[in-house]
């Protein structure tokens, strides 16, 4: 990966720099990067018989690539410029070291970006609301605790049949286990919020969760000390879920302009982030986070 760095450095720097001030990406940037790509995997392939990398896989992980990309400009969360770097990024970082875990070098980058720019944002967030907010009516914190609260019953009443599904099919990857527990979570609580009967619906949630939990995993109440360990294990993902909730309120897209979220982050910088820390273990530490969230 050494021979493309400079692109990847080049690239980045100006890239952020642009997106940071002018809320754009130059075509003419990546352009220069992906012709650079292009000679630097010519030399490797065909003058230095260097296949560090077979053609086929960086193929499927182009194509990969502009998929993530295309998913993303049309979710609104990308503008076309961040698809066309986030291409380009994986193009000149074909790096093999999570080849094992995810099968294609722009999945780890991708999940590297998210961590790096989810890390970023949160930090950025509370900087500004701490230093905007004068005064927060109560009825806000009420809200917020009802809020929470609610997020630990849904929780509650559906990881045990998700964690019992996917072990059935023998499915081990904690980072998508979590991804689809969120989904799950996310459209369950959107689908409560539009009952009338809010309250009543949430008792319902509760017992059935707790006169199922009886029947199918009586260990659980075996101890108080197993009991206290798995309310903090629902706890947390309670605490992780809300954190994901909020970052998606504060950075919603407002309106129908395909670029409206650009307005409020520049996400070039992310990028060139996950793309020189690739090597790094920052990946690994999130893994083995989550399977501690697991237990």
């Amino acid at each position: 990966m050494l021979y493309f760095y400079p692109a990847i450095y080049i690239l980045g720097i100006l890239s952020s720099y642009t997106d940071i001030k002018y809320n754009l990406i130059k075509n003419k940037y990546l352009l220069f990067a992906i012709s650079y790509g292009l000679a630097i995997y010519f030399y490797l392939f065909f003058i230095k018989h260097d296949s560090f990398i077979p053609i086929e896989l960086l193929l499927w992980n182009s194509f990969t690539a502009i998929c993530i990309g295309y998913i993303l400009y049309l979710r609104r969360i990308w503008s076309a410029g961040d698809a066309k770097l986030f291409f380009t990024m994986s193009f000149l970082t074909p790096s093999l070291k999570y080849l094992p875990i995810f099968k294609l070098p722009a999945l780890p980058l991708f999940i590297n970006i998210s961590i790096i720019g989810f890390v970023s944002i949160i930090i950025i967030d509370s900087i500004k609301i701490f230093m905007n907010v004068k005064y927060v009516p109560i009825s806000v914190y009420k809200h917020s605790l009802n809020k929470f609260f609610n997020s630990l019953l849904i929780i509650f009443s559906i990881t045990w049949i998700i964690w019992l599904l996917l072990s059935k099919i023998n499915f081990s990857q904690p980072m998508v286990k979590l991804i689809i527990l969120y989904s799950c979570y996310f459209i369950i609580n959107k689908w409560v919020e539009k009952i009338k009967s809010y309250n009543l619906f949430f008792i319902l949630i509760l017992s059935l969760g707790l006169i199922l939990r009886i029947l199918m995993q009586p260990h659980i109440f075996l101890s108080i000390e197993k009991m206290i360990s798995y309310f903090f294990t629902i706890l947390k993902y309670a605490i992780l879920f809300n954190l994901l909730d909020i970052l998606l309120a504060l950075h919603s897209a407002k309106g129908k302009d395909k670029d409206t979220i650009k307005r409020n982050i520049a996400f070039a910088p992310f990028m060139f982030l996950g793309a020189i820390t690739i090597e790094s273990p920052l990946i690994e530490f999130v893994i083995k986070f989550l399977r501690l969230l697991r237990a």
